[in-house]
């Protein structure tokens, strides 16, 4: 990505907060994507500045005149972030939630997280990020553009604690596309819809309590071709998350180059060790590179952490590269990034 195409995407970023990009484009780029296959992690960031581009044109012109179901499974470490789990179903203004978005890895799809502030109900608002809508049902992008959402145009979600126990999650949208098929969307990334959000539900709630999904707030036996007929538990970290995921920093973070850089996030290799590397967005090589061990080994996803001393590094746009080696020895590592601006 160009240091350009990086204050772009930051811009339109900004800007999409408050802009709705129109439901009819939406389902159009669906369709599109559709005829012309999967696209590459940076082609799909561009095509979602298009999309912004649009938008803020069109704003501004009106202001002017198979997956299955598995068993119960432990809870994954929790993210630094503010809890909801005291009251899922408070309403209140700016709460953290973290959200579960696909992105590409060189085992195939795989979940990362997000960490997004929502208004109302933490437990709504999550589930309502995770299918891509905000809590005006407008178009809702993750702030990462290596991430995205891949519930069909018009879906809507809400959410709530039943009295039984579990999450309801009620699913809606366009009735011309029915959400009990998958349609266009391959089946591991239908597959890895559900998952995400399950557990950003579950996340959000603060329990692992089993998801019961519904559609237009009826008993459904499928959604995007995965048995919901039973509530839903998720599924094992291997083969659902990525091997490396950052926590902080947040996309498009302005940093200081008086203070530090904290980098945190969770990670799974074979010896606990994560590189972590600042990386000019105009360049390939490192400025600055440490290695972080995470806190246990095991299978599982342990939390790293790793500081950086940015006073010698010269002010610009940087990503921060999170790194883990292919525990299948392929050489090739699971990756995930965030850049940031570096200022004087």
């Amino acid at each position: 990505m160009t240091s350009d195409d990086t204050r772009m995407a930051r811009l339109f970023s900004q800007v999409a907060q408050g802009v709705d990009p129109g439901d009819r484009l939406e389902e159009l780029l669906a369709e599109a994507r559709d005829r012309s296959g999967r696209s590459s992690r940076r082609r799909l960031a561009a095509v979602g500045v298009v999309l912004v581009v649009a938008s803020v044109l069109a704003a501004f012109a009106v202001a002017r005149g198979d997956s299955t179901r598995t068993s119960p499974q432990p809870a994954a470490p929790a993210l630094p972030v503010p809890s909801t789990a005291s009251d899922p179903d408070a309403t209140g203004p700016g709460t953290a939630v973290t959200v579960y978005y696909l992105s590409d890895t060189p085992d195939g799809p795989r979940l990362f997280r997000e960490v997004r502030v929502v208004d109302g109900s933490p437990l709504d608002g999550a589930v309502r990020a995770a299918a891509g809508r905000d809590e005006r049902g407008r178009k809702q992008y993750p702030v990462d553009t290596d991430y995205r959402s891949v519930w069909p145009p018009l879906t809507t979600a809400s959410a709530r604690l039943a009295a039984d126990g579990v999450i309801e999650v009620s699913l809606g949208g366009d009735p011309q596309r029915d959400l009990r098929s998958r349609g266009y969307l391959p089946a591991q990334e239908a597959g890895l819809a559900v998952e995400a959000l399950v557990r950003t539900a579950q996340d959000a709630a603060g329990q692992r309590l089993p998801v019961r999904l519904l559609l237009f707030d009826r008993p459904t036996d499928q959604i995007l071709g995965v048995s919901t007929a039973e509530p839903l538990d998720a599924a094992p970290d291997r083969g659902v998350l990525a091997d490396v995921s950052l926590t902080d920093p947040a996309e498009n973070l302005l940093v200081d180059q008086d203070e530090a850089l904290v980098v945190r996030g969770l990670g799974r290799t074979a010896g606990g060790a994560v590189t972590v590397g600042l990386v000019p967005v105009t360049g390939d090589e490192p400025v600055v590179e440490r290695t972080a061990r995470s806190e246990e080994g095991g299978d599982g996803l342990r939390p790293f952490v790793v500081t950086f001393d940015l006073t010698g590094i010269a002010p610009g746009d940087y990503d921060v590269v999170a790194r883990a080696p292919d525990p299948s020895g392929s050489g090739l590592p699971h990756t995930d990034t965030r850049t940031i601006t570096v200022v004087d």
